[in-house]
């Protein structure tokens, strides 16, 4: 039921751990989708709904720009799996508008 410990734990488990709990991930981080949406309301911002919900990757090295592109592509996953899951998000994008979605939060097809 703790997400965040969740997910906090699969970025930094070590050895082979990663793998375990990576079948989990789905179901985590749609489970934590609906608590999301009905926690925050009216809206909440698109980069902290991404982070809350497992997208974000951990530093392999010291190059900032590598990690800013890294950031960039988990921003980008994180948007597209909300959309994918009935999520509204602004014209922009930075902004997930959790109370258009009560109800209509439906799991990813794979």
């Amino acid at each position: 039921s703790d997400y965040l410990k969740f997910f906090r734990l699969h970025q930094s488990a070590p050895n082979l751990g990663k793998y375990l709990t990576e079948r989990m991930v789905p179901t985590i981080r749609f489970r934590a989708m609906k608590r999301i949406t009905r926690a925050y309301r009216p809206s909440l911002p698109v980069s902290v709904a991404v982070r809350l919900l497992g997208f974000h990757h951990t530093r392999d090295s010291d190059d900032d720009d590598d990690d800013d592109d890294t950031n960039d592509s988990a921003q980008q996953e994180g948007r597209e799996w909300i959309q994918s899951c009935g999520g509204k998000l602004s014209d922009d994008g930075k902004i997930f508008w959790t109370k258009d979605c009560d109800g209509a939060i439906q799991e990813p097809q794979p």
